[in-house]
């Protein structure tokens, strides 16, 4: 379909509805050079090939969205994957078919113009309500459709200016626009005209500032953050946020809140407009070196929350490599070598968010245009091995290790960590430790004491897997005294040790793996929430509780499978498999069997397989034949549980229930066995009455106050309660910046907290521009209101709880009529 239709809309529709796994990558920030890397990365596998391997076993859904300015490439990939197996399947977008074998073309057309109202004028009038204005269908909006040609992204960017202008207004302004394109661009068709007609239109209905910052915009090659587009502008922070609420108030930008962090994008069709408002302009070239300028300082930001072992550092890295990768390609077409080594010097962290291949050829080509390894430099050799290792080519990473361990500096404990790895993973146990301790030793004398200590974790772990396990659970309790701040090393270090103390202390394994659940909680870390409700799910087996046991290995499962872990996973599964032996379910246990044999295996404790024979014989498993999903085990396994116990069979469960209880001001919120708490809010109590009622619709209008929705709706906040806000951001501003010259974190980030939401709750009812909105009808305002404090509320239980916040995201709709329905019965302690 043509540019503005909606295919990615469609798609992502799609990939809601698909019954299995589904991966997601927008192609594009990518070209045809590191296409396939880079998709690899996107979807979170080392490498291509690995990609292959495992898409090849599964009945998976992988969407390629935008794919026209690599179509040729993206046909390749396409046909590679789809040899692998014949359960995949791929949706792509594009302006024109790929054209590979069993391609299956849909092509979208524009909504219908014709009806009263037509689809498209629907459209535009749900556009134009969603912003908490009225709306009306009638001949000018009918008209304006018709001249949009039913174009989604066209009637959006309409809609975006309805509280400013009619829709005769916007009808006027077009048919001008559109007679100019008519003149100059003759050729193509009509609603291409239309499109670009409508974003000039929009455009230049900006103003001078706002203008110059969505030309420059288009430099930033991907996604990007308040910090990135600040840069690329050369404005304040404040300016630029300025700027950016307005184009997102537009429709010419999109917000996704990640955490507590904006990332803006434009879509492409946007994009490729600003790029020429750019060019036409000059100026590309000098915002690019601020771009690049940006991303080196952010490199050495990360570097130093890395010292630490700040726990967000992989997921931030993952989020903005494509903005790195581009970056450093910039910095090697400048021949600007300080710069290059900057921005490779976080890339170790990689080494758990995928990337991996693709970061590695990035760096042999920094290394192939300054191929000496100085001290300065050495670093780069160092990361390279460690990420060509996690790519699978241990040859070359066993060669550049063994030139970085011969350096000084901090590639020298790089290079000897990246050996020492090699040589365990082949069970040379006495030259790892070797390794291990020889770079502990370069990173003290390079001054890195944290490397230091996360080298002589890695030393504990290569004792406990020779065998050792005394010495090992000494070594491990060092490293844990001595972490400190290391918080990353802290995690891996307590997490090792509850795994191996299994079999011999399990109160002590369940005492440690609640330490893991707390740290897996703060740093959203898929693998330590995993392991730690393994551990649990292990505990409960030996125990004989087979229910608990099963609901633990099911969120192990979940936890282990949102971050594609091929190998942990597997003992999961093994243990799930026996499981359902025990609770009676044979066909699910071959299933569970059969996709354990379909991976990778991970090695077994002697406590586990100690326990896998208590729980009894399991059945011959077939890899070709009933495989299950991840997911599909998972569910399998809560089911049973619950069947089990209600039967009254023996094993008394620890899991908590779920709840959904206020205790004064605050919420307990227990799902999955984990406990939250929540300070009151209205949002929660309407989630409250909605989970009172499962399945059943309530009006918007009855979740509000009456008095709230009655009477004249006025305007979103009045004159005297804006004095307020703005003295109050005044106040957290100042107390902001109080916290900051005394070095006060905790205080810091709570009055920025604060001030973000008064922001926000100020652009909510003013516009980023400062005029007042004025509000709608009562039942659109319930409507609006309602679905703003719902979503807020879940968004809040899904930063401290992100199971139940899945849970309430799939399960809740909102809008004039709100309803709560689970795939699930949850038994709900209210």
């Amino acid at each position: 379909g043509t540019g503005g239709v909606g295919k990615t809309t469609v798609a992502r529709a799609a990939e809601r509805e698909w019954r299995t796994t589904t991966f997601f990558a927008d192609l594009t920030p990518l070209d045809s050079d590191d296409l396939a890397e880079g998709l690899a990365g996107t979807l979170g596998f080392v490498s291509f090939a690995g990609l292959v391997t495992e898409a090849g076993e599964h009945p998976w859904l992988i969407v390629l969205d935008n794919c026209e300015h690599v179509v040729d490439g993206a046909a390749t990939l396409a046909g590679e994957l789809l040899a692998a197996g014949t359960e995949l399947r791929i949706l792509a977008t594009s302006r024109e078919p790929l054209d590979v074998p069993a391609e299956f073309v849909v092509r979208l057309d524009p909504l219908p113009t014709d009806g009263s109202p037509s689809p498209a004028a629907l459209f535009y009038l749900e556009a134009v309500r969603r912003r908490g204005l009225d709306a009306a269908h009638d001949a000018d909006v009918a008209e304006l459709c018709r001249r949009l040609d039913g174009l989604p992204l066209a009637l959006e960017l309409a809609a975006a200016r309805s509280s400013s202008m009619t829709a005769g207004e916007m009808l006027a302004n077009l048919d001008a626009r559109l007679d100019l394109l008519a003149r100059s661009r003759p050729r193509g068709p009509d609603r291409h005209r239309s499109l670009a007609a409508t974003v000039a239109w929009s455009y230049h209905l900006l103003d001078q500032s706002e203008q110059r910052l969505f030309a420059q915009l288009a430099v930033c090659p991907a996604s990007f953050t308040l910090e990135m587009a600040a840069a690329v502008s050369g404005l304040s922070p404040s300016a630029t946020l300025d700027g950016l609420g307005g184009l997102v108030e537009r429709s010419m930008l999109a917000r996704d809140a990640v955490g507590e962090t904006s990332w803006f994008r434009m879509l492409d069709t946007i994009r490729s407009f600003a790029a020429e408002r750019l060019d036409e302009a000059g100026g590309r070239d000098e915002a690019a070196d601020r771009l690049l300028d940006a991303m080196a300082q952010q490199s050495d930001d990360t570097v130093a929350k890395a010292v630490v072992s700040d726990l967000g550092v992989p997921n931030e890295l993952g989020r903005s490599f494509r903005t790195i990768h581009w970056a450093i390609e910039h910095a090697i077409r400048r021949g600007d070598e300080d710069h290059a080594f900057r921005l490779v010097a976080p890339l170790w962290w990689l080494e758990d968010v995928g990337h991996q291949s693709e970061a590695a050829d990035l760096i042999e080509r920094v290394i192939a245009q300054w191929p000496e390894p100085t001290p300065e430099r050495s670093h780069a050799w160092g990361i390279l091995g460690g990420l060509q290792r996690s790519a699978g080519r241990t040859e070359r990473a066993a060669e550049v290790a063994s030139i970085a361990a011969a350096t000084e500096g901090v590639g020298a404990a790089y290079g000897h960590r990246t050996l020492g790895q090699i040589d365990r993973g082949a069970g040379r146990w006495a030259m790892a430790l070797g390794h291990f301790e020889a770079g502990a030793k370069a990173a003290r004398t390079a001054g890195h004491d944290w490397l230091a200590v996360e080298l002589e974790l890695h030393a504990a772990m290569t004792t406990a897997r020779s065998g050792d396990l005394d010495r090992a659970i000494t070594d491990l309790e060092h490293v844990i005294d001595v972490s400190g701040e290391l918080h990353l090393v802290r995690a891996w270090a307590v997490s090792f040790l509850a795994y191996i103390v299994l079999g011999r202390d399990p109160e002590r394994a369940v005492e440690l793996s609640s330490e893991m659940l707390a740290i897996a909680d703060r740093a959203d870390d898929g693998w330590i929430r995993g392991s730690a409700h393994y551990n649990f799910a292990v505990v409960a087996l030996m125990d004989g509780d087979l229910a608990e046991g099963a609901d633990q290995l099911a969120a192990s499962i979940d936890a282990f499978a949102a971050i594609s872990n091929r190998t942990d996973i597997t003992l999961s599964f093994l243990m799930a498999a026996a499981t359902f032996v025990r609770l009676g379910d044979l066909a699910s246990a071959k299933g569970t069997g059969a996709a354990e044999r379909a991976r990778t295996r991970g090695a077994l404790g002697p406590f586990e397989t100690k326990l896998l024979e208590e729980l009894g014989p399991l059945p011959k498993f077939d890899v070709a034949v009933g495989a299950l999903e991840p997911e599909e085990i998972a569910r399998r396994l809560r089911a049973a549980a619950a069947a089990h116990r209600g039967e009254g069979q023996s094993g008394a469960t620890t899991l908590k229930p779920s709840r959904f209880v206020l205790s004064g001001d605050t919420w307990t919120l227990t799902f999955g066995g984990r406990e939250v708490q929540q300070k009151d809010s209205k949002g929660l109590r309407d989630l409250h009455r909605l989970l009172a009622r499962p399945h059943r619709e309530m009006a918007a209008v009855d979740l509000m106050d009456a008095g709230v929705v009655a009477g004249d709706p006025g305007t979103v906040s009045d004159a005297e309660a804006r004095r307020r806000y703005e003295q109050r951001i005044r106040d957290l501003q100042a107390e902001l910046d109080a916290a900051e010259r005394d070095n006060d974190p905790h205080r810091a980030g709570e009055a920025r907290k604060e001030l973000d939401l008064l922001v926000d709750h100020l652009a909510g009812a003013y516009g980023l521009g400062g005029r007042e909105r004025p509000q709608s009808a009562p039942a659109e305002k319930a409507r609006s209101a309602v679905t703003w404090r719902i979503r807020a509320a879940i968004g809040r239980i899904a930063e401290s709880h992100s199971a139940l916040g899945d849970h309430l995201d799939r399960s809740v709709k909102t809008g004039r009529f709100c309803v709560y329905t689970p795939a699930e019965p949850v038994d709900w302690e209210l």
